[in-house]
């Protein structure tokens, strides 16, 4: 099957749990890359927690695989500070 790319997207992690991709029923895959200086965790439909989970060091990488996929929210937390983040999500 062809992936469609949405539109890129950018958000930030900060040092409180939020939600940095919406739940999309139409996600065919996902990629977030971690373009700040400091480790960020990524949560799964339920908040994100420090050092727990799925953590991209800085200039780390998450694609979506299908053994791990979701449809649901993505959430996201910076160890410290804050952290820009770069998404492309496929419908």
């Amino acid at each position: 099957a062809t992936l469609t790319p949405d539109a890129p997207a950018t958000a930030t992690a900060t040092t409180a749990s939020s939600t940095v991709v919406a739940a999309n029923p139409g996600r065919t895959n996902l990629v977030i890359i971690n373009l700040g200086s400091v480790y960020v965790s990524l949560g799964f439909g339920a908040a994100a927690v420090v050092g727990s989970g799925i953590t991209l060091a800085p200039n780390g990488v998450f694609e979506m695989a299908t053994d791990l996929f979701t449809v649901g929210s993505v959430t996201a937390i910076a160890a410290s500070g804050t952290a820009a983040l770069s998404i492309q999500e496929y419908s």
